[in-house]
């Protein structure tokens, strides 16, 4: 569905949107291994952007190659209202295995659209500790670890 102008997203269908961001994202870098939307859309609220996150193989870790990935990838999906992260694939992956907030809260509520690097099954690893551990959120990005007071406790 891509085109020249930004498309309205609220003009398309949840299955139209999805399926564009997947189609431009890889068209635009091949290399990406994950396509994730997280956020408002993806719980299915009232939403005013689309937020994605792409993992890519690598990424430099300068500010400067990070903020060009990712407005080359925002202009690439072509939609007027949408927010994309990139993270190497290392990164979202120690992310998730260290309890990365903002990473538990994609684990959560995210719709992987696309996964070449089993992205998956460590999102579905960290479901299954954040049930086994009683990790609690009362919204989307606040979390309750359980801890003990004055006691060392491995999260």
């Amino acid at each position: 569905m891509a085109i020249n102008q930004p498309v309205d997203e609220r003009a398309l269908s949840r299955t139209e949107i999805l399926a564009d961001i997947r189609q431009s994202v890889l068209a635009a870098r091949p290399d990406v291994v994950g396509i994730i939307v997280f956020g408002s859309f993806a719980r299915g609220e009232d939403w005013r952007d689309v937020d994605v996150l792409v993992v890519v193989p690598s990424l430099e870790s300068n500010p400067t190659a990070w903020a060009d990935t990712a407005l080359a990838l925002r202009r690439a999906i072509n939609l007027s209202n949408v927010q994309v992260i990139p993270y190497s694939q290392r990164g979202f992956v120690n992310g998730l295995r260290n309890h990365s907030p903002f990473l538990l809260d994609i684990a959560v509520d995210g719709i992987v659209l696309h996964d070449q690097a089993n992205l998956s099954e460590e999102i579905a690893a960290v479901k299954r500790y954040i049930q086994e551990r009683g990790i609690h959120r009362p919204r989307p990005g606040s979390w309750r670890f359980p801890v003990q007071y004055r006691r060392s406790t491995p999260l």
